[in-house]
């Protein structure tokens, strides 16, 4: 058999039938919408269809979950190919959203397969997965044979999610040539303790063990709770009936790119707060303001759309909060090999502009300061750098030039705000 029906649900909520073509891992034909309210906001075409193109689109980046370490690691295994077929064998499962794919011969219950509940295997780097199937199961085979052969020697953002005391614990791997980014997740969290409040923003600490050094984060979502990336919510071409015709006819320019050459970074921005407030998000100017100038002080090259979003319940899709700040590893120029000339120290912030933008330029994007407060930086470039300190893999000197560059970006903000104040 080379085709089987799948079901593509939300927990228990069946959203999407279609066949699946098991040779060519790809969606063949959606063959019905039991509910598309509860479909993923990224699977329909225009017109509120959902199309075998967008559904492919969304099955192929829920596949890449799986990075090259993963494939790597269960590299001759006859049941792991790829990505996709990866992705297959745990049900396409998250700790991120209640999205799964379900076979329509052999079906299975939320309730018993999710991860938000269920005990999964640490073997495996990157993807969480089940110790073992149900018997009979089509879409995952039995893991415990799944170990990792070799670890490759690079320190590239290898990610897993472990159960500690309990808890779901995010691991990830420094990335960059000094391992670096793990380091920069803890900095980031001093960094917020000074200045915001304790839910806008998930905390960091240096995670060890025999293969090197992490930085693991706890679960930012409450029970019921998933997160939705900004980016689906920009991408999503179905227009919600609470959604405004204004914000989606904008929100549909900006998915396509069009925006880059029509619009500025501040109606970009305005774009943003405008999706977010018609999802019931209130006045996330703020929250922006805070996520973008902490961004500023860490010198932030990775804010992208997918690097925040908001957080909805699963079971009414009411959108509740915006989710708290995460995922500010790839900053203090950790992708810079060097760092002796000015120039070394220059990069393009992300997301508005399709090239990015000067940082200075981003940073005057906002204006709400009632939140911040100067003094609660005294110290904090000399925390970074002791946090940096503890790094073997970093080069003699560097350390010293990323706290010349934390205090050189607070001074120029401190300078600003003043400005503002009068």
């Amino acid at each position: 058999m080379t085709t089987a029906t799948y079901v593509l649900m939300h927990g228990n909520v069946e959203t999407v039938r279609f066949s699946y073509d098991l040779e060519a891992h790809a969606v063949e034909k959606v063959l019905a919408v039991p509910n598309a309210a509860h479909a993923p906001l990224t699977v329909f075409a225009r017109g509120g269809r959902v199309s075998e193109f967008a559904l492919n689109r969304w099955w192929h980046e829920r596949g890449l979950l799986a990075s090259h370490h993963q494939l790597r690691a269960l590299e001759g295994h006859p049941e792991t190919r790829s990505t996709l077929t990866l992705a297959e064998r745990t049900w396409c499962l998250s700790l991120s959203d209640h999205y799964w794919v379900n076979d329509e011969e052999r079906p299975l219950n939320w309730d018993d397969i999710n991860f938000f509940d269920n005990d999964f295997s640490h073997d495996l780097n990157l993807v969480p997965v089940l110790h073992a199937a149900p018997r009979g199961s089509t879409l995952l085979a039995r893991t415990t044979t799944l170990m990792p052969h070799d670890e490759p020697a690079s320190v590239e953002q290898r990610k897993k999610w472990v159960i500690s005391g309990g808890k779901r614990m995010f691991i990830k791997a420094g990335g960059s040539p000094f391992n670096q980014a793990a380091y920069n997740e803890v900095i980031a969290t001093r960094l917020y303790r000074r200045l915001l409040r304790e839910d806008d923003y998930v905390p960091y600490s240096l995670y060890r063990d025999d293969l090197g050094t992490y930085c693991a984060s706890p679960m930012m979502l409450g029970e019921g709770e998933e997160l939705i990336p900004l980016y689906d919510l920009i991408r999503c071409r179905r227009r919600p009936d609470d959604l405004g015709r204004a914000a989606y006819l904008l929100a549909r320019l900006r998915s396509v790119g069009a925006l880059g050459t029509l619009s500025t970074p501040r109606r970009e921005l305005n774009l943003v707060v405008s999706l977010l407030r018609e999802r019931g998000i209130h006045q996330p100017e703020e929250f922006l303001s805070k996520m973008f100038t902490c961004d500023f002080i860490l010198a932030n090259d990775d804010r992208h759309f997918c690097n925040f979003g908001a957080i909805r319940d699963a079971a009414t899709l009411r959108f509740k909060r915006l989710a708290p700040i995460y995922d500010t590893g790839m900053c203090l120029w950790c992708r810079a090999e060097k760092l002796e000339t000015f120039s070394d120290f220059h990069y393009a912030t992300k997301p508005f502009r399709p090239k990015g933008m000067r940082p200075t330029d981003q940073l005057a994007l906002f204006n709400h300061y009632d939140w911040f407060a100067e003094s609660a930086l005294d110290g904090f470039a000399d925390e970074a750098k002791a946090i940096l300190n503890r790094n073997p893999l970093m080069p003699p000197g560097r350390n010293a030039l990323v706290h010349l560059g934390i205090v050189r970006n607070i001074e120029c903000l401190v300078n600003r705000v003043r400005r503002l104040r009068g």
